[in-house]
């Protein structure tokens, strides 16, 4: 293993110190870390009724997390201070094991990552929980605080263990799951990826394209350096124009992306972050258009939907998206 790396934080005389990042680029980046508290299942009866003597335990520790991320620099000494773009909390009831899982995102444009943000998020947040239960039960346990994923930075990627039921082994469960309508609500399926290479012709289907960090799919005409990269239509909502008389295939109606699933995704705020299967991460940059769009689509003229319902988005995190892929809000 390359000595620089193991030693980078003590100086030629082995003495701490804070790593010179001046010459690195700015970079997105984004670290997802998780924890889990173990408690009896009375303790977790009392959480999840919100019957605990001293609040709502889950959103006082939603904040102590958020807070926690922000202040990383302040208690952990080598940490370098950062402004963050995003800190998101979220905690899971695991009946089965009597357990609260918390799972935190934390995301900037800077010279170095985040990792240490969102592990001191879960750590501060489970610390909350145990403060507030600790009159009712001493013997909590807090364990499995660790590193999930992170990328951004020379590093690259990296893919952790996740103790919740995600990623490429369940892909296909859920996919299928989404289709016959079950399964998560919070999750969709990608069921067409469409490019074109002219503002006047509709966008033809293809099994994957290449989303390219802020900029938008790789030889797409809408494509480019503004904040309506790639553009996503629930399948409900093209669905509604179906409805009007229209003929339409997907990409008729120049939309990028159709999903089926993640119903309201269109009434989410801008800045909700999606993740489409295992890479691509994108902002929301707009809700729809503030005029309506009468589109020619083999001789129709169709008032599309897309003003009102289509999502517009910018490429956070690049990679390949196809049908299939699993799409899904994480923060």
């Amino acid at each position: 293993m390359d000595k620089e790396k193991i030693f980078s934080h003590l100086n030629e005389k082995g003495r701490a110190r804070m790593v010179d990042v001046g010459g690195k680029k700015d970079t997105h980046r984004i670290a997802i870390a998780e924890g889990e508290v173990i408690m009896t299942s009375e303790t977790l009866a009392l959480i999840r009724d919100r019957k605990m003597a001293k609040g709502d335990v889950l959103g006082i520790a939603q904040v102590a997390g958020i807070m926690a991320a922000k202040q990383t620099s302040q208690q952990i000494p080598l940490c370098h201070p950062l402004i963050l773009t995003n800190v998101d909390m979220d905690f899971y009831i695991i009946e089965e094991r009597n357990s609260i899982l918390i799972r935190s995102i934390v995301m900037t444009t800077g010279k170095t990552g985040v990792e240490m943000e969102a592990l001191h998020a879960v750590a501060i947040a489970a610390l909350t929980i145990y403060d507030i239960c600790k009159a009712v039960e001493r013997g909590i346990e807090i364990t499995n605080i660790h590193l999930v994923e992170k990328d951004g930075g020379r590093s690259g990627h990296y893919q952790g263990k996740s103790y919740l039921k995600q990623g490429q082994d369940n892909a296909e469960a859920d996919n299928q799951k989404i289709k016959q309508g079950e399964g998560d609500k919070s999750k969709g399926v990608v069921l067409a990826v469409c490019i074109g290479d002219s503002r006047q012709n509709s966008k033809k289907q293809v099994s994957s394209a290449l989303a390219i960090e802020d900029f938008g799919l790789e030889g797409d005409i809408h494509a480019g350096l503004d904040h309506k990269q790639i553009s996503l239509l629930s399948l409900p909502s093209l669905e509604k124009n179906r409805k009007e008389g229209y003929d339409l295939n997907y990409g008729d109606l120049f939309e990028n992306i159709v999903f089926e699933g993640l119903e309201g995704l269109f009434k989410y705020p801008v800045g909700t972050i999606i993740k489409i299967g295992t890479e691509v991460i994108l902002s929301i940059t707009q809700i729809g258009k503030d005029h309506d769009v009468d589109i020619m689509v083999r001789g129709q003229k169709v008032r599309s939907i897309l003003p009102k319902e289509g999502i517009f988005t910018r490429v956070v995190k690049g990679g390949t998206i196809k049908v299939g892929d699993i799409i899904e809000v994480i923060a």
